[in-house]
């Protein structure tokens, strides 16, 4: 393998190793807000728990005061499935622009890569020539 080829070949590596990188960063993001989702779904659960535990409570208040304690339960229930949604889709913006950021990085390590192999490809052409040349040369002295 000539020292052309190794160049390249360790130039491509390295453009590997880094999108690697970033796809392992991106993975370790997502597994991260998928932690803290199943956090807010644990946290939105025992609410709900707590909530059905009063309910179930409330048909020895007064009247008025169960009714009361209804509609605060419902808005709260509201309350907080609007901030586990926000949650969730603020965690899926942030992905959706890494992965977009990702992907624009890998085509432009691609173009880099391609840009990279023809050039190797016009030296190994010059190079190439240029020994065939000499070669035929040689031999038109040599004879």
């Amino acid at each position: 393998m000539g020292e052309d080829q190794k160049l390249a070949r360790t130039k491509l590596d390295v453009v590997y190793q880094e999108v690697l990188g970033e796809v392992a960063y991106l993975i370790g993001r997502i597994e991260e807000i998928n932690e803290r989702i199943g956090q807010t779904t644990a946290s939105l659960a025992s609410a709900v728990d707590a909530l059905a535990a009063t309910a179930g409570q409330l048909h020895d208040l007064p009247p008025h005061m169960e009714q009361t304690l209804r509609d605060t339960m419902q808005q709260t229930g509201a309350a907080l499935n609007n901030q586990a949604l926000d949650q969730i889709r603020a965690a899926l913006e942030t992905t959706r622009v890494q992965l977009d950021q990702l992907s624009l990085s890998t085509a432009r390590y691609a173009q880099l890569a391609l840009v990279s192999a023809r050039k190797m490809a016009l030296i190994a052409l010059a190079v190439g020539g240029a020994s065939g040349a000499g070669a035929a040369l040689l031999v038109y002295l040599l004879t």
